[in-house]
């Protein structure tokens, strides 16, 4: 692999781009292969993330994103690869080769691919993925359908005028109880662990099994995510 360190050189989701510098083009030694032969690692890398993007956006009953930790099993694993052993990797500013590690911090999608991806339903009333358990929906007098309005006043500053607002909000009502509990990830796992949710990489997992558990504790699987050291 070869990697510009620096960072500008490096173009995401597409092939290495030659490097801009004084030298006659010959004297670059990895000039040539970088133009001509892209990194397959990192194209498979991002091909991998596109297919990830493409099935969490689709909506159909028959969609594979219920199951798409089958899907996201290589990425897991290459992930993992690169995060305990890495790869050898090319320093363009110290013109030398050194062990690439890299790590998912993060991920940013809509609501429907969190939940896609985390595992947590963010459908019925306990869609809220902060609130959990502690949330407080309601059904419209008409539509019938779940309101979260007014649900996250708890969150402000204990002190805060809009907890004893009650006239933009529900009419007459303040709001007193604390916000609720922030758990590390450690917590988030044993509960997942402890409710005895199937994971859906599994050849045959039951998933009327899970089914039953999301609409008690809001969990509709164990993300592949958790597998990441």
């Amino acid at each position: 692999m070869i990697l510009d360190a620096a960072g500008p050189n490096f173009s995401h989701g597409s092939s290495w781009q030659s490097y801009s510098n004084s030298e006659p083009e010959s004297s670059h030694p990895f000039q040539h292969s970088m133009e001509e032969d892209p990194n397959p690692v990192s194209k498979k890398f991002y091909d991998l993330l596109h297919l990830v993007n493409f099935l969490a956006s689709q909506e159909c009953p028959s969609n594979p994103k219920h199951k798409i930790d089958v899907y996201l099993q290589p990425l897991i694993k290459e992930l993992t690869l690169l995060w305990e052993t890495g790869v050898e990797a090319f320093g363009i500013s110290k013109r030398q080769n050194f062990q690439l590690r890299a790590a998912l911090i993060w991920t940013i999608s809509d609501f429907p691919a969190y939940s896609t991806l985390s595992g947590w339903s963010t459908a019925g009333k306990l869609a809220c993925p902060y609130c959990i358990e502690e949330t407080q929906p309601f059904r419209l007098q008409h539509g019938r359908k779940q309101s979260w309005f007014d649900c996250h006043r708890m969150i402000l500053d204990h002190h805060h005028p809009f907890r004893r607002d009650q006239k933009n909000f529900l009419k007459g009502q303040t709001v007193r109880r604390p916000p609720p509990t922030n758990r590390t990830g450690e917590e988030i796992l044993d509960q997942i662990c402890n409710l005895g949710i199937i994971n859906v990489t599994e050849l045959d997992a039951e998933q009327e099994v899970n089914k039953i558990i999301c609409k008690i504790w809001g969990w509709k699987k164990r993300s592949i995510f958790w597998d990441l050291p």
